[in-house]
């Protein structure tokens, strides 16, 4: 019989109805790594390890009458996947999407030939496994206003042999880190003046991959097969429970002499290093993609081979599951936002790391920036050497007293996935509904576009919607038969 860690398989249960659908028609892709991926069985990694009475025959059914309590239709639903469901909710129902300028007007296009001469508008494809394919995109932001000059952002996918990851089929890790707070320009970076390799979203987007790597090989194959197990690792890789409640911000100085956490490597990194200033820092979400045997909902003792993604996410950079249904795209939000107007986030700052909260606004009489304690206004984390912070989870960021514990689940990937979409909140914030990005990206990969041309034209729309952050997007998709 299954054990308990066993039958909570699926720390992610979203709603049952995507998966009870028809398959999406997707030709020419191919659904497995190997033949032993039994990719085409209906079952639902969504539901915790319970059988359903319409699974058994009428004979099973029968003869389990009066020996076991009926099973719920409605499996139970993990908290932080109900937070992520409501919160999408309530985004497509209030969002206010920003109105989008006439790509084909000369002042449009002459700002898009200026950001591309400028190396400051940029594509491209990225090599990930045998089956995948990963385009990545980025851009300063909105030209029109010129408020950002610094491409902030890193974007990361590789793969991992078994060999490096122990890991049959290999292991795939994707990561977008959303950075702030750097103040060199892109020129000063283009030259040299502020190294990429110490920009710390950069540095960011180049170890944790490795980490989280070397911890799976270090695994066992049982451990790596149990979902409490393998999101435990990966949390304990942001930060150690002791550290992430200090209010002092500071690593233990055990683990600076060896650091073996982000925050534990990141702090020794930057506060010796004059290119790091302390209000430097970043938010990030990824996941890791493998192969893993799960039981089986169907038979819970039988053991099967699933594509399962751990998803970790500090801040608010969002993942998004796009899946279709004939022409319509349906689109699932994997991450949670962390923000201040959640009071379990304030709750956590303030209370616990000794954070504190004011609100920015502008003034009717002025048009200046005023800050209160007391809203309205837009919930900031107060520091004294800037305008504040608007998340309350981040990396680096020593000047603030942020939560530095990441969100880690797993997610089974349904058969009829098209496309994985990470998204910072540049991109997000001028569209609002994930609806909106998840049909851009569904359309362009249906008319036959490559995975890089999908995150180049969320990016665009990006710029189309006057967004004046930095806008980055990465697609995750499956490689076409050529």
């Amino acid at each position: 019989m299954p054990n308990t860690m066993d039958k909570k398989r699926s720390l992610l249960v979203i709603a049952v109805s995507l998966y009870f659908g028809n398959p999406l028609t997707y030709p020419t892709i191919s659904l497995a790594m190997d033949s032993t991926v039994e990719a085409k069985e209906s079952e639902n990694p969504f539901i915790h390890e319970k059988q359903s009475p319409k699974s058994l025959t009428s004979k099973q059914r029968e003869s389990l009458k009066g020996k076991v309590p009926p099973i719920k239709s409605r499996p139970a639903i993990d908290p932080l996947c109900e937070k992520i469901r409501q919160q999408q909710e309530d985004d497509e129902k209030n969002g206010i999407v920003q109105e989008r300028e006439d790509p084909f007007s000369p002042e449009w296009e002459a700002a898009f030939d200026e950001l591309d001469e400028k190396k400051e508008l940029s594509s491209k494809s990225i090599p990930f496994g045998s089956i995948f394919e990963v385009g990545a995109a980025e851009c300063v932001g909105n030209p029109s206003t010129k408020r950002y000059t610094v491409l902030e952002d890193s974007l990361s996918a590789k793969w991992f042999s078994k060999k490096d990851s122990g890991i049959d089929g290999g292991l795939g890790v994707v990561i977008l880190v959303d950075g702030h707070g750097n103040n060199a320009s892109c020129e000063e970076r283009a030259n040299g003046s502020i190294p990429l390799d110490r920009h710390l979203s950069k540095v960011v987007s180049d170890i944790f991959p490795k980490m989280i790597t070397k911890r799976f090989k270090e695994m066992t194959p049982e451990e790596r097969d149990s979902s409490e197990k393998t999101s435990d690792a990966i949390a304990k890789l942001f930060v150690t429970e002791e550290d992430a409640n200090r209010p002092d911000q500071q690593p233990s100085d055990s683990l600076l002499e060896t650091p073996t956490t982000l925050h534990g490597t990141l702090y020794r990194m930057t506060m010796n290093n004059p290119d790091y200033a302390p209000t430097s820092g970043a938010v990030l979400a990824g996941f890791s993609m493998r192969y893993a045997l799960i039981p089986s909902l169907r038979s819970p003792t039988r053991k099967v081979r699933r594509l399962v993604l751990d998803i970790f996410n500090i801040g608010d950079v969002r993942l998004l599951l796009i899946t279709g249904n004939d022409n319509k795209a349906l689109v699932t939000r994997l991450t949670l936002d962390h923000r201040l107007t959640d009071q379990d986030e304030r709750n956590i700052v303030e209370r616990n790391l000794g954070g504190e909260i004011f609100y920015l606004r502008v003034s009717e009489t002025t048009g200046e920036l005023v800050s209160d304690k007391i809203g309205p206004g837009v919930p900031r984390l107060a520091n004294s050497k800037s305008t504040g912070l608007a998340v309350p989870r981040a990396v680096g960021d020593w000047s603030w007293r942020v939560n530095r514990k990441a969100d880690v689940s797993q997610f089974v990937l349904p058969p009829n996935w098209v496309a994985l979409v990470l998204v910072d909140d540049g991109i997000y914030e001028g569209m609002t509904k994930d609806s909106i990005i998840g049909q851009l990206v569904y359309d362009s990969l249906m008319s036959g576009e490559d995975a890089q041309t999908a995150a180049k034209e969320l990016v665009d729309e990006g710029l189309l919607r006057k967004s004046t952050d930095n806008l980055s997007a990465i697609v995750v998709s499956r490689k076409r038969d050529e």
